[in-house]
């Protein structure tokens, strides 16, 4: 799986659990991949801009809906640009 033109998170958790978080552009070409034991989750947040983002725009709930929670460790490398309504914390941090 290569994200093309939009972010994309792959996160290992706990017992071998996989996940990859994608918007909009690569969400239909995780299921074709090959990777086994895969489950993808949309986020709409980590799309081009201008695309969609009235199903999921909430990357931190996405984030939580994945297992995630306030102090957990992960690593993270990168960036991304998220617009006024993706984001409604005082923070720049997502827990």
């Amino acid at each position: 799986f290569e994200p093309r033109f939009e972010e994309a998170l792959l996160l290992l958790g706990k017992a071998g659990q996989r996940i990859i978080v994608t918007g909009n552009e690569n969400i239909g070409y995780t299921p074709i991949a090959g990777l086994p034991g895969i489950v993808t989750m949309l986020a709409q947040s980590l799309s081009l801009m201008g695309q969609d983002r009235s199903q999921k725009p909430d990357l931190v709930a996405v984030l939580r809906e994945a297992g995630l929670a306030s102090g957990d460790t992960i690593g993270l490398v990168g960036w991304k640009y998220l617009e006024g309504e993706e984001w409604d914390s005082a923070k720049p941090t997502f827990f």
